[in-house]
């Protein structure tokens, strides 16, 4: 699907959804339980080996808990799908209202979202308002850092660069 340019993409093929995401009934807000050896060798398995053997560019996060912490801030999980060598993270639709009112993890949008991306989250795909509220906030409160907004950045840009976005129509051949 993303072709076979050494530098350009056809598309940024997304993985989804990371990971444990087992069941349908109340996946905004249930938590699955996986210890460390179903973690490893059934959950994170297959994400790993279409990461490292076929270059996927991107992933998104799962609605779920894993055992009690929202899949969009796991961070040891998250990277270690970019040590595989993953472009970027995306998280679920509305993952950022739900970590608050669902999950009831944190009581702010602006300590989801840095959190989120903390935990190497390059991008919220939620209500524009209420993520770009939180992360302004978050930043005023040294919650997060300008380094933490420009490596978001960086990687969701890196993406954008191999779509050709940014080059005429000549240089890209898709």
């Amino acid at each position: 699907m993303q072709g076979d340019h050494p530098h350009y993409l056809r598309c940024g093929a997304t993985l989804k959804h990371y990971y444990a995401n087992n069941v349908e009934q109340g996946r905004t807000y249930i938590s699955s339980s996986v210890d460390l050896r179903n973690k490893h060798e059934y959950y994170l398995e297959p994400f790993r080996k279409v990461i490292t053997e076929h270059h996927v560019e991107g992933m998104m996060t799962a609605y779920n808990e894993i055992n009690g912490i929202p899949c969009m801030l796991l961070d040891n999980d998250i990277k270690l799908a970019k040590s595989w060598g993953l472009g970027h993270v995306v998280s679920d639709g509305g993952d950022v209202n739900q970590t608050v009112h669902f999950h009831k993890y944190f009581k702010r949008h602006s300590e989801t979202v840095a959190a989120g991306l903390k935990a190497g989250m390059d991008c919220f795909t939620d209500d524009k308002s209420v993520v770009m509220e939180a992360a302004r906030k978050a930043l005023e409160k040294g919650m997060i850092t300008e380094e933490d907004i420009d490596r978001s950045i960086r990687n969701s840009f890196r993406t954008r660069i191999r779509l050709g976005f940014f080059d005429g129509d000549e240089e890209c051949p898709y």
